[in-house]
C-alpha cells in the first residue's frame, strides 16, 4: 500500500510540474485556433450580443470564396511576393544583426561593461508593455508625474507631455 501511496505522489508532483506548461500550451497556442474558422466566413458583428462566440456564430458561411476573392484579384502576387519579399528580409537581416551584435560583444574585454550591454539589450523582452507604460506615467503625468512635480518644484514651467 505504501509504495501504491508514494508512486501516486510522485505522478502528482509530476503533473503539477507539467500543469503550467500544459496551461500554456492550451491557453495560448490551441485555443486561438478556433478563430481560424473566420477564414471561411462572411464575418459580420452580431448586433445584439457581440462577443466574438456569437460573431462566429452568426456569420455566414462562405467556404473558400474568401481565399478566391484574395487570389483572383489583380494584386494577389504582388501581396504575396511582397509577404514573402519582407519575411526573407526580415529573417536574413535579424540573423546577421543578431550574430553581429554577438561578434562585438565577444570582442569586448572588460567582463563587467560586456555584461552591462548584455543587461540592457535583453531587458526590454522581460519587461511588459504595460509596466513600461506605468513607469512612463509615473515620469510625466501632469497631476502626481515625478517630472512635473519636479518642475514646480524648481519654479520651472511644467512641460505638457
Amino acid at each position: 500500500p505504501s509504495k501504491g501511496l508514494a508512486k501516486r505522489k510522485k505522478t502528482i508532483i509530476l503533473l503539477s510540474m507539467l500543469a503550467p506548461g500544459a496551461i500554456w500550451l492550451v491557453l495560448l497556442r490551441y485555443l486561438p485556433m478556433f478563430g481560424i474558422v473566420i477564414a471561411f466566413q462572411k464575418f459580420t458583428i452580431y448586433t445584439k450580443d457581440p462577443t466574438l462566440l456569437n460573431n462566429i456564430k452568426h456569420s455566414a458561411w462562405v467556404g473558400l470564396k474568401n481565399f478566391e476573392f484574395l487570389f483572383t484579384t489583380s494584386d494577389s502576387l504582388r501581396m504575396i511576393r511582397n509577404t514573402i519579399g519582407y519575411n526573407a528580409l526580415w529573417i536574413v537581416l535579424g540573423t546577421v544583426i543578431a550574430v553581429a551584435f554577438a561578434i562585438m560583444l565577444s570582442l569586448i574585454t572588460k567582463k563587467f561593461v560586456a555584461k552591462t550591454y548584455q543587461t540592457l539589450m535583453f531587458f526590454p523582452y522581460f519587461l511588459s508593455w504595460v509596466v513600461a507604460s506605468y513607469f512612463l506615467m509615473a515620469f510625466l503625468d501632469p497631476t502626481n508625474g515625478l517630472i512635473p512635480n519636479l518642475q514646480k518644484q524648481l519654479g520651472v514651467e511644467v512641460t505638457q507631455w
